[in-house]
């Protein structure tokens, strides 16, 4: 048993010898022309599912998820997140497709969450996949994103761009700003 334990010890210690010097030293090539070493999407990318699942709140109340707040949501998503998620009917550009980890195109990026875990990646953001957090203090826009979400999966590019349409508005050009 003791000889056990003096390996096990061991093992970590040259463990943590090795990820110091990884480190230190700038051993691990974080290029992202080549991607993550093999396994290593896969550890992310579960650790990212398994802390979702861990940190929403299903407890917490939720607003209903009404036309408006889908129409307030798209408008959001097409001011912010359509570059890197694109829109329904459209691919994603060349540069977005390069990024490591490459963000899903929004039809891909909606299956399998339910509305509260929309809320907190919403919310929270994304470490290490460039999806910032909500920046607003205002947890009812985040809401109108998440109710958006919930619509986005079945929605034709039509669909989203009458939704994003800004109104016409009467008038001299002047009028807008008023």
């Amino acid at each position: 048993m003791h000889a056990v334990v003096k390996t096990l010890l061991v093992l970590a210690g040259l463990g943590a010898v090795g990820g110091t010097a990884t480190v230190a030293f700038g051993l691990y090539d974080v290029s992202a022309r080549f991607g993550h070493v093999p396994g290593l999407s896969w550890v992310l990318n579960t650790t990212f599912r398994n802390s979702v699942d861990l940190y929403t709140d299903e407890r917490r109340p939720m607003p209903e998820l009404t036309a408006g707040m889908v129409r307030l949501g798209a408008r959001h998503y097409d001011a912010s997140c359509k570059v890197c998620h694109a829109r329904p009917g459209e691919p994603r550009s060349a540069t977005t497709l390069a990024m490591v980890p490459a963000p899903p195109h929004i039809t891909e990026a909606v299956e399998d969450w339910t509305p509260r875990e929309f809320h907190w990646i919403v919310q929270e953001g994304v470490k290490m996949s460039g999806m910032p957090y909500w920046p607003a203090e205002r947890e009812d826009e985040a809401w109108a994103m998440v109710a958006f979400l919930q619509e986005v999966g079945e929605m034709s590019a039509q669909d989203y761009l009458e939704l994003t349409r800004l109104p016409q508005i009467e008038g001299p050009p002047e009028a807008a700003y008023c």
